[in-house]
């Protein structure tokens, strides 16, 4: 810790070509990136109602929310959250250092800009993500994606966050278009036992904060039959919704790189992948408008 200080107080004072010199200026150069950031959750990641319902659920249960904005920045992200970025405390709960007054960090560097710019692999790396996307502290919040990802085939193989969230600067995600991540992270296919779901993705399917989301294979027919592979939460060994009260994350999901084999009840006629962008027992007792449910894969049996 007492190294990272250091070295976050001996960065070099570069003046007028620093990241804060140029601070709220990057989209005259970037105006593409500029305007996917603008359109992005990250841009306002305090602003759905789900994160606001429970940030007010917690405050009002004498939890204090400054855990939650080190990454839900109320003023949102900028290109300097990521791009002033020098390295983190520890990978997870929002603790990265930033160096203002230092050049900008990214993929590569140049002397041609009007700022300093520096060619930094922590920018460019899962651990930069994992710094704000992995959660730890709080049972109920508990949010390891980083972590699944360090022990995956696709780190292993060094795909990185990055390579799979990041093809621009609007980070598609939950909120922005879940179906297409899930149909490029799974595939379901018939087996003799009976279906068989694989997760190509670089972590858990799901992960996160997946209690707070659904999704689950359904197998519709004369009897209809579900296996929820969101994780569940549980206080005393009991589930609840509530991850305040929370005192255990019971993950249901596929590892990376792994397959699960579903046995299907006779008269099945369809078995689907589905999901649901917030779990509805959190939007019921959180006063939320119920989410649709939608299929993300199919097969007719």
């Amino acid at each position: 810790m007492t190294a990272l200080w250091l070295l976050a107080a001996c960065l070099p004072d570069l003046g007028p070509r620093s990241v804060a010199a140029h601070a709220g200026r990057c989209g005259d150069c970037h105006p593409a990136h500029a305007q996917q950031l603008a359109a992005s959750a990250h841009r306002e990641p305090a602003s759905s109602e789900l994160f606001v319902a429970l940030r007010d659920h917690a405050a009002a249960s004498g939890l204090a929310p400054a855990l939650c904005e080190r990454c839900h920045l109320p003023e949102g992200l900028t290109c300097g959250t990521c791009h002033a970025a020098a390295t983190h405390h520890r990978p997870f709960n929002g603790e990265l250092v930033h160096d203002w007054t230092g050049p900008v960090r990214g993929p590569s560097s140049t002397s041609r800009a009007p700022h300093a710019s520096v060619a930094d692999p922590f920018v460019t790396s899962s651990a930069l993500c994992g710094t704000c996307h992995d959660v730890t502290g709080l049972a109920g919040f508990e949010e390891r994606p980083y972590e699944h990802w360090l022990r995956s085939p696709a780190a292993a193989d060094g795909v990185r966050c990055q390579d799979c969230h990041m093809p621009d600067h609007q980070m598609p995600g939950w909120r922005a278009d879940p179906q297409a991540l899930l149909r490029t992270a799974l595939t379901l296919q018939r087996v003799p036992e009976g279906v068989a779901l694989t997760n190509h993705a670089g972590h858990h399917l799901p992960d996160g904060a997946s209690s707070l989301r659904e999704l689950w294979v359904e197998a519709r027919g004369a009897q209809l039959q579900r296996w929820e592979l969101h994780a569940e939460l549980r206080t005393g060994g009991q589930p609840t919704w509530d991850p305040v009260q929370a005192d255990e994350v019971v993950l249901r999901g596929i590892e990376a790189g792994a397959t699960r084999t579903f046995a299907l009840p006779v008269g099945t006629t369809e078995v689907c992948v589905c999901a649901r962008e917030v779990n509805l027992d959190v939007s019921a007792a959180l006063g939320l408008p119920q989410a649709e449910a939608w299929d993300v894969a199919c097969l007719l049996w």
